[in-house]
């Protein structure tokens, strides 16, 4: 046999071996396992199917030009509307990932650029936030450049209130007392440190008004609205006709009062009521 002929067989062979590797490269595999091995780094990675759901199409990205060069990003998959293929598309990251972790009903905060944490002093149930816990009284701080911080906290007791004095050199805090006060009443602070109290002030629930008594008249009655009792009050008036206003007793919220003689209808009777608010 000739050398030429032994060259053209090796040549065809080689030729058949080439379409039967395209032919194969092209026929899909039929497995539940695929697995990579890199020989040099002894390397080895596995996919797999799992379950029995029904056959799907993951479609590859063409590219990875979506990231930029030495950036970050993540593999999305992407299920149309209808059928069960996916369409996998390379999105870009900006910035770090978060990690970390926290528990329900705590507000998470950041311990570091890309951490979150949570702590159970700090809460929401709906609309209500909570600062603190049972036996330790939770505090807000707040700052301010010229003064220093100002921290208002649960207090001491229940049900009281810490407010830290207000401007440079501060000398103590201002402790709002045990309960809600009653209508009419104001805070008066006993000192430096010292629960402040609900307090009744006099001046403040003073009431006012004036009436024009009806031709003839000789006395009458004041209703005096915005108080619960009055306990003291002081009529006036003014007339051509000499007369004189005075009160002859009060009640309820009731102020009497008569005159020394007939009203004439032009008259205009002032008062002023002061009680409880």
């Amino acid at each position: 046999m000739k050398f030429s002929s032994l060259l053209k067989g090796a040549a065809v062979t080689v030729a058949l071996l080439a379409v039967v590797t395209e032919a194969q490269a092209q026929l899909p595999v039929r497995t539940t396992k695929l697995q990579l091995f890199n020989g040099a780094n002894n390397v080895e990675q596995v996919m797999s199917s799992q379950g029995t759901a029904a056959s799907y199409q993951a479609a590859w990205p063409s590219s990875t030009s979506a990231i930029p060069a030495s950036s970050t990003g993540f593999l999305l998959a992407t299920k149309g509307a209808t059928g069960n293929d996916v369409e996998m598309t390379w999105v870009p990251i900006s910035g770090s990932l978060l990690d970390g972790v926290g528990a329900a009903g705590q507000i998470a905060y950041f311990t570091d650029p890309n951490t979150i944490a949570s702590d159970p002093k700090f809460t929401i149930s709906g609309g209500d936030v909570t600062v603190g816990a049972t036996g330790g009284a939770g505090t807000f701080t707040i700052n301010n450049g010229t003064v220093g911080s100002r921290i208002v906290n649960g207090g001491t007791t229940a049900n009281t209130l810490t407010i830290p004095e207000i401007g440079a050199g501060g000398a103590g805090n201002f402790v709002i007392s045990t309960g809600q006060g009653t209508v009419g009443q104001v805070l008066i602070s006993a000192g430096p440190g010292l629960p402040a109290t609900w307090q009744t002030i006099q001046g403040l629930t003073i009431k006012s008004g004036t009436v024009t008594p009806a031709a003839a008249a000789t006395s009458g009655t004041i209703t005096v609205t915005g108080l619960t009792a009055v306990t003291e009050a002081v009529v006036s008036g003014n007339s051509t006709n000499g007369l004189i206003v005075y009160i002859t007793s009060i009640a309820g919220l009731s102020i009497n009062w008569a005159t020394t003689v007939p009203c004439n209808g032009s008259e205009s009777i002032c008062w002023f009521a002061n009680g409880t608010p």
